[in-house]
């Protein structure tokens, strides 16, 4: 279900121009997947959820990371911004080679 919120966040930013920062936009979304709307509302302002989340954001940013969304490979390689299928291929591919090769 992360998976699919995460998705429909990021297609109602891109492709539907709102604002996901919006408490009711994110209740909206959660409700159109079909989640518990009252439930989503109360974990939203739960401030220990809250706490974890700005704990990851600040992890990320200490990182480097700085676009949404960003893989890491191996915890080592970012591969920022959303990329098509064979672009993963060629980097897993090469990184794949490069541990045979035994350099990182």
């Amino acid at each position: 279900r992360r998976v699919l919120f995460r998705s429909a966040v990021m297609d109602a930013y891109f492709w539907d121009n709102r604002d996901v920062t919006a408490k009711a936009a994110l209740i909206d979304i959660a409700r159109g997947l079909g989640l518990d709307a009252e439930r989503f509302q109360v974990d939203l302002e739960d401030s220990r959820l809250e706490s974890e989340v700005v704990a990851e954001y600040k992890q990320a940013i200490e990182r480097g990371i700085s676009a949404v969304p960003t893989v890491l490979v191996d915890d080592e390689w970012q591969i920022p911004g959303s990329q098509d299928l064979d672009f993963y291929r060629r980097v897993l591919d090469r990184r794949l080679a490069r541990k045979r090769e035994g350099a990182s």
